[in-house]
C-alpha cells in the first residue's frame, strides 16, 4: 500500500488542488486564517500540521486552529473527512477565490487511507495540503519538504517553502 501511494504521489495524482486562473498565485487577503477541523476528534493531526507553517514568524501567515465553525466573514479552511475521493486521491485541497483573492478553502481527507498510515505520514500529508492552501499548486523537489510530491516520512515545510510563503504574503 505504501509503495503504491508513493508512486501515485510521484505522478502527481494525489494532489487535488484547484489551480488559480491567473498567472500570479492567488493569496489570502489578511494574515489570520482559521483552520476549522471537522474531522473526528483525535483521528487526524490537523492542529499539529498547521503549527508547522506557524513556526516561522517571518511568513506573516497565522493559522488559527479551531474545532468550532468559523465566524461569518473570516478567512477559513475547513478540513473534513470524506469517503471515497476519486481514485487515487487521498487528500484534496481546494481554494475558493473572489476577484483573485482566496476567501476560503477546503481540505478533504479520504477516510480509507487514514486508517492505514502512521501519525508522521498523516501529519506530513496534512502539512502538504495546507501548503497548497497557502501557495496553490506545485511541489517541492527537496526531500525533506512536506511539499515534495513523495511523502516517505516525517516532513516539514523547508526553508524554500517558507521563503515562497514569505514572498507571497507581504502583509502589514
Amino acid at each position: 500500500m505504501k509503495h503504491l501511494w508513493m508512486a501515485l504521489i510521484t505522478l502527481g495524482l494525489l494532489c487535488g488542488t484547484t489551480a488559480p486562473a491567473q498567472a500570479a498565485p492567488a493569496v489570502w487577503a489578511s494574515k489570520n486564517i482559521y483552520v476549522y477541523d471537522k474531522t473526528p476528534t483525535g483521528h487526524y493531526p490537523v492542529a499539529q500540521a498547521a503549527e508547522y507553517w506557524d513556526n516561522d514568524t517571518k511568513t506573516n501567515v497565522n493559522f488559527i486552529y479551531t474545532r468550532q465553525p468559523c465566524a461569518a466573514g473570516t478567512q477559513c479552511v475547513t478540513v473534513t473527512e470524506v469517503a471515497n475521493l476519486a481514485y487515487p486521491a487521498i487528500g484534496k485541497a481546494s481554494r475558493h477565490l473572489t476577484n483573485g483573492v482566496v476567501v476560503s478553502a477546503t481540505i478533504g481527507l479520504d477516510s480509507k487511507y487514514w486508517k492505514t498510515e502512521n501519525y508522521a505520514h498523516e501529519r506530513s500529508l496534512i502539512c502538504h495540503e495546507l501548503g497548497h492552501i497557502l501557495m496553490g499548486p506545485g511541489h517541492s523537489t527537496h526531500k525533506n519538504s512536506c511539499m515534495q510530491s513523495i511523502n516517505t516520512g516525517d516532513k516539514y515545510p523547508d526553508a524554500d517553502d517558507l521563503a515562497k510563503v514569505r514572498s507571497l504574503y507581504k502583509l502589514p
